[in-house]
């Protein structure tokens, strides 16, 4: 196909969504569009459509699926975790992991978070202006939050936040990707090795300490179609 909309649209201004974006949704909220390897999936944009086509059992979040449409050239998605299959495997996984993240356990967390966020803005305001909102704040704060909620030791923090952002950065290659995700993968296997060795020590203190269950019907058929 020829003449379709590139996506992603450049922007006009970082804080608003591209105008390009802005009108297909009003006059083609489902459509067709390029994306930087040349291939042409559906992009759908309005609210409504989405919240329609995120209930379709049809649709697939599995990047091994034929078509699925890789948003950068480092194909960082594959096998990036349970966020990336579909039910059943991804409801008994989730379910496997999901006491940290409990809303009792987030809440409890505040404190901590408004002391962080805090700290981050007194540094960016006693900094050199202009500052990197990304690298100062935007990165900080989550990364920081997820070493704390997860147990990973702080010291490491700057670690886990380098190798996060290597994983998800638009201009790596899929060999730079995959490198930072096996770097992940070897730094949690070392600190769960740890864990069970000395159950004792505070990392990785809210994280499973045994194997996932295995699959009581795994699902053989894959799903008929994916945007």
């Amino acid at each position: 196909m020829t003449g379709l909309p590139r996506f992603p649209a450049p922007r006009t201004w970082p804080l608003d969504p591209a105008p390009a974006l802005r009108a297909v949704q009003t006059t083609a909220p489902i459509t067709r569009v390029q994306i930087w390897d040349g291939s042409t999936p559906w992009l759908v944009s309005g609210y409504d459509e989405v919240r329609t086509l995120l209930r379709d059992p049809r649709l697939s979040a599995a990047p091994e699926h034929p078509g699925y449409p890789h948003s950068t050239p480092s194909r960082f998605m594959q096998r990036l975790s349970f966020l990336t299959m579909d039910a059943p495997e991804h409801t008994r996984q989730r379910r496997f992991v999901a006491k940290p993240f409990s809303a009792k356990r987030v809440e409890a967390m505040r404190p901590q978070i408004h002391e962080l966020v805090h700290d981050l803005i007194d540094r960016l305001l006693a900094g050199p202006k202009p500052a990197d909102l990304l690298e100062a704040f935007a990165l900080p704060v989550p990364c920081t939050v997820i070493c704390h909620l997860l147990g990973v030791p702080y010291e490491d923090h700057e670690f886990f936040s380098t190798s996060a952002k290597a994983l998800i950065d638009p201009r790596a290659t899929h060999e730079e990707a995959m490198a930072a995700r096996q770097g992940l993968v070897d730094y949690i296997d070392r600190l769960l090795t740890a864990k069970r060795t000395d159950p004792a020590r505070t990392c990785c203190r809210n994280w499973p300490t045994s194997r996932s269950p295995p699959a009581t019907s795994p699902s053989t058929t894959p799903p008929s179609s994916a945007c």
